[in-house]
């Protein structure tokens, strides 16, 4: 298997030292979005909201939901996070799949 390079520090044009940015999911730690005394996060990127949703909704579809009022986000600077609460609950007010039944439609 062949080795991922990891980025090293890189020097900007003005000769000053900068950390390599990870924009990746997994550069995230929980404790950066976590208040302290919350057990889960409070806002989600909005490839961490698709991710929470099992892939259910695509980034097409957050970003309707959002400009529909379904879902409700914030700016922060550039990014857009998605307020968790209101994804679970938009989660919670769709219809329920129910018990699955057989291909004759549960009869005998």
């Amino acid at each position: 298997m062949p080795s991922i390079p990891i980025p090293r520090d890189q020097t900007s044009p003005y000769g000053h030292s900068q950390p390599a940015r990870d924009h990746s999911l997994a550069a995230i730690r929980p404790d950066q979005i976590t208040p302290p005394g919350h057990a889960s996060p409070f806002a989600l990127s909005i490839a961490a909201a698709v991710q929470a949703t099992g892939g259910a909704l695509s980034r097409t579809r957050m970003f309707a939901l959002i400009r529909d009022g379904e879902v409700d986000a914030r700016k922060v600077g550039r990014r857009t996070v998605v307020i968790a609460s209101s994804l679970w609950a938009y989660i919670e007010r769709q219809p329920s799949a129910g018990p699955t039944t057989g291909s004759n439609g549960g009869e005998a």
